[in-house]
């Protein structure tokens, strides 16, 4: 097929034929007066071509405007942020941001000052006015920037399919905000709540999370775009050695590792610890079992009275030995540690005492691990 035509009307006749659509049809669809097509020129105006390119992404708007390149356009690869992605987005539908402002809803300094962190009911109205652009492809740089066909939208909220998945995993939703670090009943759900999530369990969907759509479990988990370090791990037999060697980076480097995801919680000093003994055990989800696995992150002593005991379970290398407790009271001069165990009491510690202090960040079960 020839790919040239010396107007711009017989361009705009070839670029029909290929699509297998009627005059009537392509003005329809991207709201266009009658007649556009039998009357079309070289000047398209602005605002036509984003009608178009809105009806139609994958249309070259140069091609029949000018004859310059294919009819259609081919996408290029996703940048690295969603920002980015969303102005190649703009650049791609020939958008400038008062259309999009006009088309969304959204605030103009949105673009400007969009982060990875964005609300769901944000990117919602971005979806309902562009009904093609891929989700996967704006929020994780997966896939192709435009869908064959607009996605099915879902009836529930973001907060509902949440809930939804506590009563998959069966767990409780104080354990649920435990293990991923969210408030589960906290509105406008952002991105950055979602991928907390999928972090804690990879075999969810974030788009089913956050859009509704396609499955909850997916059968091929997410990569995470993440750097992976290693803990040095203290199983319960290495209690004693690391009292003696926690100051010998040749001793460290010997014990066996546990890989760990770093973010915000995880950057510093980490390490892995084999929970010994059933004192924070109190048969709950909130519980320690013997042999479960903590990762931890240590912590200045400078002031015992600002640790952050309402938000965190707490390591404590103790001149006798290494606990996992509970902090409820905290001074000057040291801690008072409380077991889940009824069983056992609370005990106060001096803060002399006290060689390391970590804060507990992550565990694993034994049948997890």
């Amino acid at each position: 097929m020839e790919k040239q035509r010396s107007t711009t009307k017989e361009r705009m006749q070839e670029v029909l034929a290929v699509l297998g659509v009627s005059a009537y049809e392509f003005e329809n669809k991207c709201g266009l007066a009658h007649g556009f097509v039998a009357r079309v020129t070289r000047e398209i105006t602005k605002k036509t071509r984003a009608r178009i390119k809105n009806a139609y992404p994958t249309l070259n708007i140069s091609y029949i405007s000018l004859g310059q390149g294919e009819i259609f356009v081919k996408e290029q690869e996703a940048p690295e942020t969603m920002r980015d992605r969303i102005r190649q987005f703009f650049e791609y539908m020939n958008l400038s941001k008062k259309d999009f402002v006009q088309k969304t809803g959204i605030a103009e300094s949105f673009v400007g000052s969009m982060s990875e962190n964005i609300r769901a009911s944000s990117l919602e109205k971005i979806y309902r006015a562009f009904p093609l652009l891929n989700p996967e492809w704006l929020e994780y740089g997966e896939g192709k920037m435009i869908l064959e066909a607009p996605r099915k939208k879902s009836s529930d909220s973001v907060e509902d399919r949440i809930r939804q998945l506590i009563e998959f995993l069966g767990i409780t939703t104080m354990a649920f905000s435990t293990e991923t670090k969210i408030v589960t009943n906290k509105k406008n759900v952002t991105k950055r709540t979602i991928d907390k999530i999928v972090k804690r369990y990879p075999f969810v969907n974030p788009l089913w999370l956050m859009h509704g759509t396609g499955k909850m479990i997916e059968q091929q988990p997410k990569s995470v775009r993440a750097k992976i370090l290693y803990a040095p791990l203290v199983s319960q037999r290495a209690y004693a050695g690391y009292l003696t060697g926690l100051t010998d980076d040749e001793y460290i480097d010997s014990l066996d590792k546990i890989p760990y995801i770093e973010d915000e919680e995880t950057r510093g000093n980490v390490i892995a610890i084999e929970v010994s003994g059933d004192s924070m055990d109190d048969g709950s989800a909130e519980g320690y079992r013997d042999g479960d696995i903590v990762l931890a992150k240590e912590i200045f002593m400078d002031r015992f009275c600002e640790l952050p005991i309402r938000r965190y379970d707490f390591v404590i290398v103790h001149r006798s030995g290494i606990l996992i407790k509970r902090i409820i009271k905290q001074t000057r001069k040291g801690i008072t540690i409380h077991s889940l165990n009824p069983d056992y009491g609370d005990v106060e510690i001096n803060g002399e005492d006290i060689l390391k202090l970590f804060i507990v960040t992550m565990r694993m079960s034994k049948q997890k691990r």
